[in-house]
């Protein structure tokens, strides 16, 4: 078996021992056996999974799914149902009940649409999961460029917005249809004290409609079990699988839940303790509860808890994914990085040749910058120095334009990127603009003297706190009264005058900044054309000081560790915004340059770009 099959088959303490060189080597030395995003099978909804920041697959590399201690925590695509889902409505107990047996009860009625319409498989399954694999991490493109970027980039699972809400729905109707399932088959034969006593009013409604017998009825039980092997095997190593087997054999297990002899709590046990030997420690409670939640349920002739029981074994192996698949990015992301600009220069060729990528449009924005470039004179004609000197002058240009945004095809991966330039630069643009209103305020205030670097800074920073307070694009714009009355407070502050509020000066204020903040008003385009003369020295130096590094060294130095972003200082804040632009572009200019900005007289055009030099 070769390395990377042995990488997908262990678990987080075994990990380390197989995402090695020789891996790497296994999936990446033909790439075109693989061509990642175009002939890669794919669930139904992973379709362009990895185009958009806001990743349409089950997981998405992200920084905001911490790996650290949960115990506690429950099943990461689940935890909305462990936590907030409406009663399964399977018990008796309900006042409904006590109406004509002949009428259908509303939750039956419900109960039956669900049985019918929910999903035969679990909200986990193999397939689901086969984004963690390690040759869909190699592949994957937009994570082999956004690898570069992000200290703490990993898999998380994908909820949000309204396909996240989807999915949560979908799973809600699962474990209940999962429950009835269980109802009918465990009830006949009531291996569970007071099983019938619990459940037959629902087992007697669904056993009344012919068109719900349990024959009709997809058959959950047994997928279930297969997708826990299914799973269970990837994540352990091979010698497991046969144990794996004899313990989860499907048709067994099926037998002996129609005949009530089952052992859920045999069960249960051994599943713990064959996840105790192959995930992370911090894990061991979560399993610890997963194995005490169907103990519980089994003791007390209660479904409901061993299927919350089971929601939590998947939450549980989903983890284990996620945690091995982190773990295999964590290892190879030196060799991810390294591969950057060979990676990606294969991949793009092989869309160009495949006319599935049309870069003409990428060679017009360089030609109109060339013959727009306001660059140094001495800069001899067609020579490499000039041509990067256009390039980055014309980045840097679109980053102050935002109705000129530069969305050619060639930037697709750096959109949100360069979209959280965009946002620095105009914040940068506006704080300029309100430290001239603080300025304006002291002097009418009679301050004589200069308000202290200390004084400023904090005024900075609050100003921020306030607008970033908000999420929307016009956050400037809808805090304008907020933001004025803490110019006004702070020049009080600063003059040591004893009023902190004036009406008229906050009046004065806001208009102030009506106009200042307004992107088409003059004084905001002087400002920004100011500070953009002031960036691009500063990016040109940067990117002179990268060029003769590798990747992951520009990476070391460009990247930011955890916790060390923050707004220090006008100076400061410029050079990071300085640092980020030279980062991005310089390899952008590695990947791009020879296939679309530069060609090479000797060589043909590609296909679908017809610049040539």
């Amino acid at each position: 078996m070769s390395n990377t099959e042995d990488s997908q088959k262990v678990g987080f303490k075994e990990a380390n021992q197989t995402t090695d060189k020789h891996a790497w080597a296994s999936v990446n030395s033909d790439p075109d056996k693989h061509e990642p995003g175009d002939d890669q099978p794919r669930h139904p909804q992973h379709a362009s999974s990895f185009i958009d920041r806001q990743i349409d697959g089950e997981f998405e590399p992200g920084t905001t799914f911490d790996s650290g201690s949960k115990s506690q925590r429950t099943p990461s695509m689940l935890n909305t149902l462990m936590a907030d889902s409406p009663s399964l409505e399977l018990s008796a107990s309900s006042s409904e009940t006590a109406s004509s047996p002949n009428t259908p009860q509303r939750h039956d009625l419900k109960l039956k649409s669900i049985m019918k319409s929910a999903s035969l498989h679990p909200p986990v399954t193999k397939q689901s999961l086969s984004e963690l694999d390690i040759n869909r991490i190699i592949n994957n493109i937009k994570l082999r460029h956004d690898v570069n970027f992000d200290r703490e980039l990993h898999f998380r699972p994908n909820l949000d917005g309204e396909k996240g809400r989807r999915k949560l729905e979908q799973a809600e109707s699962y474990w209940k249809a999962l429950v009835a399932e269980f109802v009918m088959c465990l009830s006949a034969n009531e291996p569970l004290p007071g099983l019938r006593r619990h459940y037959h009013e629902v087992v007697n409604s669904l056993q009344q409609q012919p068109a719900l017998s349990f024959g009709d009825i997809p058959k959950r039980i047994p997928v279930m079990f297969e997708t826990i092997s299914e799973i269970l095997k990837t994540l352990v190593p091979i010698h497991h699988h046969s144990i794996i087997d004899a313990r989860l054999d499907v048709p067994i297990l099926m037998q002996q839940i129609n005949k009530g002899l089952c052992d859920f709590t045999g069960l249960s046990r051994w599943l713990a303790e064959l996840l105790k030997a192959h995930c992370a420690p911090m894990r061991d409670d979560w399993v610890d509860n997963m194995e005490e939640q169907i103990r519980r349920g089994v003791e007390q002739a209660n479904l409901e808890a061993i299927v919350e029981g089971l929601k939590l074994l998947f939450g549980i192996l989903e983890t284990m994914k996620l945690d091995v698949a982190n773990h295999q990015i964590r290892s190879l992301k030196p060799l991810l990085i390294e591969d950057t600009v060979d990676f990606e220069q294969k991949y793009f060729l092989r869309r160009i040749a495949n006319r599935r990528l049309d870069t003409r449009e990428s060679a017009e924005w360089f030609t109109n910058a060339e013959l727009h470039a306001h660059t140094d004179s001495r800069l001899e004609s067609g020579s490499q120095k000039r041509y990067i000197t256009v390039f980055f002058e014309a980045l840097v240009h679109s980053l102050f334009t935002p109705h000129q945004k530069n969305d050619t095809q060639t930037f697709a991966f750096d959109q949100d990127r360069l979209n959280s330039l965009r946002r620095e630069i105009r914040d940068l643009i506006h704080l300029e603009t309100c430290c001239r209103l603080f300025s304006e305020l002291t002097r009418y205030l009679e301050y004589t003297g200069s308000a202290s670097s200390n004084i400023t800074l904090n005024l900075r920073q609050s100003i921020i706190s306030i607008v970033r307070n908000t999420t929307a694009e016009s956050s400037w714009q809808q805090n304008i009264t907020n933001v004025a009355l803490e110019i006004v407070r702070t020049a009080h502050c600063a003059s040591n005058s004893e009023s902190s509020t004036d009406l008229e000066l906050v009046e004065f204020a806001e208009d102030y900044l009506r106009q200042g903040l307004n992107v088409e008003s003059e004084d905001d385009r002087r400002t920004a054309r100011a500070i953009e003369q002031a960036l691009i020295p500063m990016v040109l130096d940067r990117v002179a000081s990268y060029a003769e590094l590798s990747p992951l060294t520009i990476y070391e130095y460009a990247t930011p560790g955890k916790g060390m972003k923050g707004v220090e200082g006008p100076m400061k804040h410029l050079e990071d915004v300085a640092k980020h632009i030279a980062h991005v572009g310089i390899l952008h200019w590695r990947v791009w340059c020879p296939l679309v900005y530069v060609r090479s007289p000797r060589n043909p055009p590609l296909q679908g770009s017809p610049h040539q030099r």
